[in-house]
């Protein structure tokens, strides 16, 4: 199980409050963002190659970020049972929040969320992007993920 369980006291992402609540934490990543989490969720480096890649995990959790060039757009994720895109802006950046489910997945995750950010800045090189992701246990769960999503922020 990635995520589900691991998230309490939800809310839609976006919110915007000028302290956390209960036992949310700010976790910085290891690029120039950060995100709300349950107190101990922790931020792991990843081994990307030609991007920033890492993890915010705590017990039961696993939400995947990969900041750079070619960072996942999540198109590919149409073909999927119950596909949902919204559009957002979070933190003055424009952003795709993707939900769906897979049933070749695993009983105990088979419903997956993702926020792509097609472009955080640009570069000599092309445009720098942000994709986090998890699978979770039940729709319920979407609406935990999407608090932390709603509580990204980027370094100015």
């Amino acid at each position: 199980m990635l995520c589900a369980g691991f998230f309490s006291g939800c809310s839609p992402a976006g919110e915007q409050k000028s302290e956390l609540s209960g036992d949310w934490i700010e976790v910085s990543a290891d690029a120039p963002f950060s995100l709300l989490a349950p107190s101990g969720t922790l931020s792991i480096k990843g081994g990307g190659k030609d991007s920033i890649t890492g993890s915010f995990e705590g017990p039961g959790s696993n939400l995947i970020y990969d900041y750079g060039r070619y960072s996942d757009p999540l198109t590919a994720r149409a073909d999927d049972t119950d596909y949902n895109l919204q559009e957002l802006e979070i933190d003055g950046k424009q952003a795709r929040l993707i939900t769906s489910r897979r049933s070749d997945w695993p009983t105990d995750a088979p419903y997956f969320i993702g926020i792509h950010f097609p472009e955080i800045q640009t570069s000599g090189n092309g445009g720098v992007r942000l994709t986090i992701y998890a699978q979770v246990g039940t729709r319920a769960d979407y609406a935990t993920v999407e608090r932390a999503f709603g509580g990204i922020r980027f370094t100015k």
